[in-house]
């Protein structure tokens, strides 16, 4: 479920910083841009698990899923610092509330929290994010390029 929401937000930090230029942006705007998230999750962190005192876990993360992909769709649009603040200002409320809920559903699991020995991980702990770190920028230089590219 997070990994949609990850490859949003693994984007915009692999593409944002080299498209930055393109979209009339300057360094300090990409880094608030890219921190604002941050500041959102420490701010929504309370918020979300009141939430979940309130509402089914089911319903917030459906909610918080649909905000996540929602927000990484904005990204998309033309670029306004105020629309890139506030998507991502969005992405660090839904983080909230998957992650408070994944936190939560672990401490009430019926073993209490306690779950099966560790085992180890694969050679690359997250392939998706990484791939995404990695690609992104090549796909958005190709697509820069045929744009660039005089039709015949």
């Amino acid at each position: 479920m997070t990994a949609a929401s990850l490859l949003g937000d693994t984007f915009l930090y692999t593409v944002l910083p080299v498209s930055a230029a393109r979209l009339g942006l300057d360094a300090i705007a990409v880094g608030l841009i890219l921190s604002v998230n941050r500041w959102a999750r420490l701010l929504t962190n309370v918020l979300a698990a009141r939430l979940y005192e309130r509402f089914a876990a089911g319903t917030l993360i459906v909610a918080a899923i649909c905000l996540g992909a929602l927000s990484s769709a904005a990204y998309a649009l033309p670029s306004a610092l105020l629309l890139f603040l506030a998507a991502r200002a969005a992405w660090g409320m839904a983080w909230s509330v998957l992650r408070i809920g994944t936190l939560l559903a672990a401490v009430e699991s019926p073993s209490g929290g306690v779950g099966p020995p560790p085992r180890p991980g694969p050679p690359v702990p997250r392939p998706r994010p990484l791939a995404a770190a990695l690609l992104a920028p090549l796909r958005v230089a190709a697509l820069a390029a045929a744009r660039r590219r005089p039709r015949a």
